[in-house]
């Protein structure tokens, strides 16, 4: 009786640790919207990679978002900062809207965001690029 009683306690013990530990750590829990937004990110990622086999890596590149819909426009500073960061060690300027710079010369390349490919045909007319590739959101430019 009394080994059993002692039996009882280590495993009281060992499940109160275990209790423990499990809150001990923030999420103890998968969240699966976290899990998607990963996979999300990822997909992010292999847009830009499949962007840099067409950019050269001297010249400067205009990213831009949708100039016909600026409620898409939400987080502009970390999309500038992700391309860079997926592109480095290209040199992105980031603009408002490409006919600031379409009308600059020696501006070559631009990539555009946050367009749907309607969206992105009407930029290649209105502002005299052609569209060279599209990977996922992100729709390359050539003037």
């Amino acid at each position: 009786m009394r080994l059993l009683n002692l039996l009882d306690r280590k495993i009281i013990a060992v499940i109160a640790l275990m209790v423990i530990i499990l809150l001990s750590i923030d999420n103890p829990i998968p969240n699966f919207s976290t899990l998607f937004s990963q996979k999300l990110n990822l997909n992010k990622a292999a847009n830009y990679l499949c962007l840099s086999d067409d950019l050269p890596q001297s010249v400067p590149i205009n990213l831009f978002e949708n100039p016909y819909d600026p409620a898409a426009n939400t987080n502009t500073i970390a999309l500038y900062y992700r391309a860079q960061f997926f592109l480095a060690p290209r040199l992105l300027h980031l603009t408002s809207n490409p006919d600031q710079v379409v009308r600059q010369d020696g501006v070559q390349w631009f990539i555009g965001t946050n367009l749907t490919p309607e969206q992105a045909e009407q930029i290649g007319n209105d502002y005299q690029l052609n569209l060279i590739k599209v990977c996922g959101a992100l729709f390359l430019y050539q003037k």
